[in-house]
């Protein structure tokens, strides 16, 4: 036979592995349906930007064909020109906010993951107790 605090702490671990099971499956979807967001918008940024790359190059291949700078072209082409630079910080911004959070996901998750497993624990434990 078993000690009564030997079976208590087996029905702990188990309500604790079902309880993060249930947490893991909940937590995924949304997060898998916030990271499809996130990239089909980064998608449709970078479409939007090669397409803007494309009709600034078939300008000025055409513009040098035809006939010289005149000041309406050099108006537009500093629009152009800004309107690149917005997009390319965009970009910028995405890229190392993405890369800052993957790697302070990745240290928390190797430095904390004790602290996060003793909270869980603690947490399961004071709702066993309050039962």
């Amino acid at each position: 036979m078993r000690e009564p605090s030997m079976l208590v702490r087996e029905s702990a671990v188990e309500q604790l592995e079902e309880r993060q099971n249930d947490w893991a499956d909940s937590n995924d979807e949304k997060s898998n349906t916030q990271l499809r967001v996130l990239i089909i918008g980064y998608g449709l940024q970078c479409v939007m930007h090669m397409f803007c790359v494309c009709v600034e190059y078939r300008k000025r291949s055409n513009r040098i064909q035809i006939s010289p700078y005149s000041m309406e072209d050099q108006y537009l082409e500093s629009g152009s020109q800004r309107f690149c630079i917005v997009l390319f910080g965009i970009n910028v911004f995405f890229v190392v906010f993405y890369v800052a959070l993957a790697c302070v996901a990745g240290i928390a998750g190797c430095c904390c993951f004790h602290c996060i497993i003793a909270v869980l624990y603690a947490v399961a434990k004071h709702l066993l107790l309050s039962c």
